[in-house]
């Protein structure tokens, strides 16, 4: 487990490798960083930024963050997610995904 404290818990890395893999395969996502993870209690609390083109409709933008959303649900049922995006051109040092 990564730095946490005695009110909350991480995620193992292996699930939030499992989490950047959900994230990083789905189309229209070109990248992926800042994953925070963290237990309080019952709930598990999930924030990640997604990288997508910079010309992406907002709308379009929009139903793929959705759907992440519900990829992650899907595989962390009753998680708090929350998914923040980014153009690609503002990641500092942004090359995408091998």
């Amino acid at each position: 487990m990564t730095r946490c404290n005695r009110f909350l818990t991480c995620a193992p890395d292996a699930e939030r490798d499992e989490i950047y893999t959900i994230v990083t395969s789905w189309p229209g996502v070109s990248g992926a960083h800042d994953l925070r993870t963290r237990q309080s209690g019952p709930t598990r609390f999930i924030q990640i930024h997604i990288e997508m083109e910079d010309n992406l409709p907002l709308v379009q933008a929009h139903v793929i963050a959705e759907q992440v959303e519900q990829a992650i649900l899907q595989r962390f049922p009753g998680s708090d997610v929350i998914i923040h995006q980014d153009p690609c051109s503002v990641v500092p040092g942004y090359v995408g995904l091998s």
